[in-house]
């Protein structure tokens, strides 16, 4: 897939809520605050008032989380 292609469908794809991700992730809305402070979890878009995310950026998010865990043990 070209680089163009890439930034199309990202900037397609539909955009996931913080109650939605609260859900996804199964932790408190608080939670998922506290990380936006802290500059920790999914990277988060932020649309006028409200934090959006990207289904990708929360995939990629995960999957690093899964390497940093395994290489702690």
């Amino acid at each position: 897939m070209s680089r163009e292609q890439s930034s199309r469908n990202s900037t397609t794809e539909r955009l996931i809520t913080v109650e939605e991700l609260s859900e996804l992730l199964r932790v408190p809305v608080r939670t998922i605050y506290r990380w936006q402070q802290v500059r920790t979890g999914p990277k988060a878009i932020r649309v006028g008032r409200y934090l959006r995310f990207r289904p990708t950026a929360v995939t990629e998010w995960l999957v690093e989380q899964e390497s940093f865990q395994a290489s702690q043990f």
